[in-house]
């Protein structure tokens, strides 16, 4: 064989089987590839309710200290930030409580400590025509 003739045989290789593969081939009916997902715990916690993660800590949502998150029909010169209190209990051991600042960027991801790759949010959002009322607040946990 020539060596012209060599590389033809070997072009329509390279292009009839990888094309043949993508107009005939079919995976089995009822077979489905595993699609790779994030997995993530949510839980929404009201004021003095708790969680317990699948680690064994606990977090406890105590209370709100400060909500000055600037509404969100105004327009602000500072945005504002919201001071929640949490009561965090490790498997077996003590609780200790935390104070986090959460700003208008929320949710906050904690990065490090007793928290570690939670992820924190407060609502409901302020609006400027109505109060919110210390029951009506909403932790958002979610747990990566």
């Amino acid at each position: 064989m020539t060596r012209t003739r060599i590389l033809v045989v070997l072009l329509v290789i390279l292009i009839a089987v990888p094309l043949a593969l993508v107009l005939f081939w079919h995976p089995e009916p009822g077979v489905v590839a595993p699609v790779p997902s994030e997995v993530h715990t949510v839980r929404t916690l009201a004021p003095g309710d708790s969680v317990t993660l699948a680690d064994g800590r606990t977090i406890g949502f105590i209370e709100v200290l400060e909500d000055s998150r600037c509404p969100s029909d105004v327009t602000c010169i500072w945005m504002g930030l919201a001071v929640i209190v949490v009561d965090v209990t490790p498997a077996g051991g003590t609780s200790e409580r935390f104070e986090f600042s959460l700003g208008t960027d929320d949710p906050t991801t904690v990065t490090g400590g007793a928290l570690d790759q939670v992820t924190l949010g407060l609502d409901p959002y302020p609006v400027s025509t109505r109060p919110i009322e210390p029951g009506e607040y909403r932790l958002t946990v979610r747990i990566d």
